[in-house]
């Protein structure tokens, strides 16, 4: 449920979440381990490459402060909000994901 928006088909979630109970606890553990450890906030201003941050408005996992703080810190960064989506947008909103990354690349 923290993986997606209040108005995510049930359908959807169910399929996700039987893809994910076949994911090996260890492997899942080390996965979210591995994210929670990822920090590299103070060297945001060292990215020189465009880059577009997409946050679901209704994301629990990347809050969307969380998404505002990348942009605030790299440099020309721009943010993409898609309301009603949650942490897993690009299976939420896909097509929406799709053309907002084909409009940044074709801009860039």
């Amino acid at each position: 449920r923290w993986s997606f928006s209040s108005q995510t088909p049930e359908k959807l979630t169910a399929q996700v979440a039987a893809r994910l109970a076949q994911t090996q606890p260890l492997t899942l553990q080390r996965d979210l381990q591995a994210c929670t450890r990822f920090d590299i906030s103070q060297r945001l201003a060292e990215i020189d490459s465009p880059t577009l941050v997409i946050c679901g408005s209704e994301d629990k996992m990347t809050p969307p402060e969380q998404a505002s703080f990348l942009v605030e810190h790299i440099p020309g960064a721009r943010l993409a909000w898609v309301q009603g989506a949650g942490h897993m947008l690009m299976l939420e909103r896909p097509e929406t994901i799709a053309r907002l990354i084909q409009a940044f690349l074709a801009e860039c």
